[in-house]
């Protein structure tokens, strides 16, 4: 496991999910050029980006063609060269805002009153002015986070396409015979290859988002990794601070292809003393606690020293590049990290973990499901029986997908906890309560956390003490529950009854409204969302059957991380054979 001192990981790097491999053209002026079905695949390198390329996106309301200057996946961005498909455009680029209210009158608007009241241009017909071109949008559906979604009427100015809304990619590039029929006498043109390798296929769980009353904020994962019904699961997502919020708004929203199964939803507020700290454990419970206190030493595999990186969380991430791993002959298929601390005088001691998987993580599960190729009905109806749940659990663990916590007594090592997969959207933090007994060595605790090779991030490891205050926990519902496809969905959700609530297509959501309870007196109040539930994943791009490849990662301990490694090293050597020209940046 690498320590990677800085903000942002260099996962990102591999989890883009757009690239282009192309050959330099030498041409004369008088070329021919063709419209090029692209492959779609499932994995890519972010730093192979399209740069000057005419792409022509196929959207569910028509064609968008653009010329690409960047790629931050799901995303797309360039200077769009025509069609009236879905597009987006980012507000803080407009030199000018006019709602078209009649073909020759024009409100103008600002970006504060758009602000205040961003339903006033749903539905609208708006043309934004900017430095490099207008772009006009119809029917518009969404105005979030300083972007406006609709349907493009006319533009030669920067906008943006979402990958997932996309259900074809062509790329134009040199007809090479026609050129050359053009061109009788001159010498050939250099043949122009160009492929894109597109990731559209993440398998993850519903995206949780809060609104305290200032917009909408990503929250985490529900349920992630709970693949199959046999493994639906009991999860408590923390919530930021309330404040003094007396209502909230809470959103599902199925953000992937899959279809998303939500058996309960409710808020769950714990109320306690200002000084004590209310933590959701790895199995879905609520634990108090006091202060806590660093590691006294902290070791990866390799022994290297990583205590300034697992101290605080500051998203100093302990982590494992694929790159890295690719290059290195070492037979290890796991990460780790072993952590010592001085235990607390008294109380239980709890182990707190601030981490999340990998986007990484997301890729090689990508791929494992496009192994199963048009047999993944017949998989998934395997793993939906609730026979199959111990057996995926325990190659869960065995492959390192589910993290290990480990004690050490003595020469050995007692296994405390298996933490579940928390999703990539965001870091989580974990309680995992140690039950130390007569074994243990007082004032000396060293524990241990094992993942897959790339599997997780780690960015604080603490201990702390849990308090004997009984907890008061309050269970709320929703008031009212409403899904954007099949209305109020309350009953759906009140219970763990098998009743589910069901996302089944990219952008599918739940909504839920919650009236928060004030405190008591003195007391302070930390919410937590909690779900259960379960998801399937789609029919992977690219998907082809190969039963040699499932046997072995079924069979085989480590095999899921011998195919990350091999998954990174075919994309290093792609990366190799590669001439990559340098993007223009778009605003």
């Amino acid at each position: 496991m690498s320590v990677l001192g800085c903000r942002r990981p260099p996962l990102g790097r591999i989890v883009a999910m757009i690239t282009l491999i192309a050959l330099a053209l030498s041409l004369t002026d008088c070329r021919a050029f063709r419209w090029k079905p692209v492959a779609v695949t499932n994995l890519s390198l972010e730093r192979e980006k399209i740069a000057g390329r005419l792409l022509r996106l196929q959207t569910e309301t028509g064609v968008v063609e653009l010329e690409i200057s960047a790629v931050e996946f799901p995303y797309v961005t360039g200077i769009a060269e025509g069609g009236h498909g879905i597009a987006e455009f980012n507000l803080s680029g407009a030199t000018r805002i006019e709602l078209l209210t009649a073909p020759k009158r024009a409100e103008v608007l600002t970006l504060e009153k758009i602000r205040r009241n961003p339903e006033m241009l749903k539905g609208a017909r708006v043309r934004f002015k900017t430095k490099k071109g207008d772009v006009t949008l119809r029917d518009i559906s969404r105005v979030e986070q300083g972007w406006v979604t609709g349907q493009l009427e006319d533009a030669d100015g920067p906008i943006r396409v979402d990958l997932r809304q996309v259900s074809a990619v062509e790329i134009r590039e040199l007809d090479r015979s026609r050129t050359i029929m053009k061109n009788v006498g001159l010498a050939a043109g250099i043949v122009a290859v160009a492929a894109i390798l597109v990731s559209l296929t993440k398998s993850s769980c519903p995206i949780a988002y809060i609104d305290r009353g200032d917009g909408w904020e990503l929250v985490g994962e529900s349920y992630a990794g709970a693949a199959f019904r046999s493994t639906q699961r009991d999860d408590l997502l923390p919530l930021p601070d309330l404040g003094s919020a007396n209502s909230i708004r809470i959103r599902l929203r199925n953000e992937a292809r899959e279809t998303q199964y939500t058996d309960r939803a409710e808020l769950v507020i714990v109320e306690h003393a200002p000084q004590i700290r209310a933590l959701s454990t790895f199995d879905g419970r609520v634990v108090l606690v006091g202060n806590a206190r660093s590691p006294a030493a902290a070791r990866d595999r390799h022994g290297q020293d990583v205590m300034s990186v697992v101290s605080d969380r500051d998203e100093r991430l302990m982590v494992t590049d694929p790159e890295a791993a690719a290059a290195t002959r070492d037979d290890a298929l796991e990460d780790q990290l072993t952590a010592e601390f001085i235990a607390p005088s008294h109380g239980t001691p709890v182990l707190e973990l601030v981490a999340g998987n990998t986007a990484w993580l997301d890729l090689v599960f990508g791929r494992f499901f496009a192994a199963m190729g048009d047999r993944l009905p017949v998989y998934l109806a395997r793993g939906n029986d609730s026979a199959a749940g111990p057996r995926i659990q325990r190659w869960r663990e065995r492959e390192g997908v589910d993290l290990v916590v480990e004690l050490r007594h003595g020469d050995s090592w007692r296994r405390l906890a298996i933490v579940p997969t928390v999703g990539g959207a965001a870091l989580r933090e974990i309680a995992i309560p140690l039950p130390f007994d007569d074994t243990h060595t007082p004032g000396n605790t060293i524990v241990r956390v094992r993942g897959g090779l790339g599997f997780w991030r780690i960015d604080r490891l603490a201990l702390s003490a849990e308090d004997e205050t009984q907890a008061a926990v309050r269970r709320v519902q929703a008031t009212p529950a409403q899904a954007t496809t099949s209305g109020d969905r309350l009953a759906a959700i009140s219970a763990t009854d098998g009743d589910y609530d069901t996302l089944s297509e990219w952008n599918d959501s739940l909504e839920m409204t919650f009236n928060v309870p004030p405190p008591a007196n003195g007391l302070t109040r930390t919410a937590f969302l909690f779900t259960s539930g379960y998801y399937n994943v789609h029919l992977p791009v690219q998907a082809q059957w190969q039963p040699g490849t499932l046997k072995v990662i079924r069979d085989e301990p480590g095999a899921l991380s011998q195919f990350s490694r091999d998954l990174a090293r075919e994309y290093v050597r792609k990366q190799a054979g590669a001439r990559i020209a340098e993007p223009r940046v778009s605003q």
